[in-house]
C-alpha cells in the first residue's frame, strides 16, 4: 500500500481558504519562499520540522497535510 502524497493540492487549498499567499505563508512561518514554492510545484518536502510549522499554522495533522488523511 503506498500512499499518494497530495501535498501540493492541499497546501494550495488551505492558502485559498484562508486567504494567504505562499509569501506571508513564508514571512509567518519564517519558511524560505524557494521551499513553499517547491512544494507548490509538487516537489517532495525534505524537512518534517517545516511540515509540523506549515501543519500547525493552518491547525491541521502534519498526516493532513501531506496525505489528505484525517486523524480523528
Amino acid at each position: 500500500f503506498i500512499m499518494k502524497i497530495i501535498l501540493q493540492t492541499n497546501l494550495k487549498m488551505l492558502l485559498q481558504n484562508k486567504g494567504i499567499t505562499p509569501a506571508k505563508l513564508s514571512r509567518d512561518t519564517k519558511i524560505p519562499p524557494q521551499t513553499l514554492n517547491n512544494w507548490l510545484s509538487g516537489h517532495e518536502p525534505r524537512s518534517l520540522i517545516q511540515l509540523r510549522i506549515v501543519a500547525d499554522y493552518f491547525n491541521v495533522s502534519v498526516d493532513y497535510l501531506v496525505y489528505g488523511i484525517k486523524i480523528t
